[in-house]
């Protein structure tokens, strides 16, 4: 998609002092991202039951704030700090002092999921820099791998 615009006018650059120089500028609009054209054609695939299954129960019980139900559901090695130990065991301790995490995790697993990744199911699905949580297929089911912010 292209647009034009109108650069004229006195003052515009090329124009003589005290004169005028009218000229159309044409750009074009690119996509912003392409990791955001990817969500999209990504999101269209289907999502396993199991994965939605999951993802639900991480919903209902981050909503009621259920650390137990939450651990069941989340691999051993999970991302919860950008540098930090990748331990479940410290993010379910970090969001018993931060419970507003655990509502933004029932927030965001109450919106869209998509395929990310191959195996991978983010919700919500743009790559962004708020919070994410994503889900990978173990041979024990879907757990959540990370809720994260930040890139």
């Amino acid at each position: 998609m292209s647009r034009e615009i109108d650069s004229s006018g006195p003052g515009a650059i090329g124009a003589p002092p005290g004169g005028e120089v009218r000229r159309k500028v044409r750009y074009s609009r690119l996509p912003l991202c392409p990791l955001l054209l990817f969500a999209a054609v990504a999101s269209a695939e289907s999502l396993p039951k199991e994965a939605l299954a999951t993802v639900k129960q991480v919903h209902d019980a981050s909503a009621r704030k259920d650390l137990g139900a939450l651990s069941a559901l989340m691999a051993h090695e999970f991302t919860w700090s950008f540098g930090g130990d990748a331990s479940a065991e410290q993010a379910l301790q970090d969001w018993k002092s931060h419970p507003a995490r655990l509502a933004t995790l029932a927030r965001l697993t109450a919106g869209p999921c998509a395929v990310v990744q191959r195996g991978l199911i983010q919700c919500p699905p743009a790559d962004t820099m708020n919070y994410r949580a994503g889900f990978r297929q173990f041979p024990q089911g879907w757990r959540m791998v990370y809720f994260v912010a930040g890139d």
